[in-house]
């Protein structure tokens, strides 16, 4: 992503024996924003082994700074500029997701600018692994769950 995208709907889908129902990704040095984007009364099932938690894949719902890096600091943070992206104002609404391959929800912002006001209502999560949350700010949660298999 270079360029901005923003006041976006998904509503009313279902995905079935794919890794992700919301892959949100802005890496340093792309700029720009992601924001007003809603998904709403989705439902995700996935049973496939064919893609796990990688890189490339983190969740079943994941918003990632560091997509695609194999190694990365979300510890340190670098300097601001034209480059550095913005994501904000998500919100996720009446979502059921179920997945066998990695992490139920992966949300990981960059430590120079936090991705902020993550909302989720009414969403049950059930993953390989549970939630990661990292370098995120305002995130509100009414009626979530989040289950992970033993």
């Amino acid at each position: 992503m270079s360029g901005g995208v923003e006041n976006v709907w998904v509503k009313n889908c279902t995905f079935n024996d794919v890794f992700s129902i919301a892959s949100l990704k802005a890496v340093r040095g792309r700029g720009n924003y992601i924001r007003n984007i809603h998904y709403e009364n989705c439902t995700l099932t996935n049973h496939s082994t064919e893609y796990t938690d990688t890189k490339w894949f983190r969740g079943a719902l994941y918003i990632d700074g560091f997509y695609g890096q194999d190694e990365f600091d979300a510890d340190t943070s670098v300097e601001i500029d034209d480059g550095t992206p913005i994501i904000e104002d998500i919100y996720f609404e009446d979502i059921e997701l179920d997945t066998i391959a990695g992490n139920a929800i992966y949300l990981c912002g960059l430590p120079e600018r936090h991705y902020r006001n993550i909302n989720f209502k009414n969403v049950t999560a059930h993953g390989k692994y549970g939630m990661k949350v990292k370098n995120i700010d305002e995130l509100h949660k009414e009626n979530l769950v989040v289950t992970w298999m033993p």
